[in-house]
């Protein structure tokens, strides 16, 4: 099984479930404020905020993918 594979360098676990467990709080109440703003705002405007992000994401990860090249060139 996945679950009890260990790390190949390190007498631990592959996962560390401590840090999955700080993940946890975070992911959930992002769960309830995204339940809530999509009661609240109408749907033209979660898709606008939606689009924006994913924007910015993509070109913060072009960015570095072309700072990533320029380093590899060199």
């Amino acid at each position: 099984m996945k679950v009890l594979r260990r790390h190949p360098h390190k007498d631990c676990p592959l996962i560390d479930y401590k840090i999955a467990m700080h993940f946890m709080a975070p992911m959930l109440l992002g769960t309830s404020v995204g339940v809530i703003f999509n009661t609240i705002f109408p749907e033209w405007l979660i898709l606008f905020l939606l689009t924006i992000l994913v924007t910015l994401v993509a070109v913060k990860i072009f960015k570095r993918g072309i700072n990533a090249w320029k380093a590899e060139s060199r």
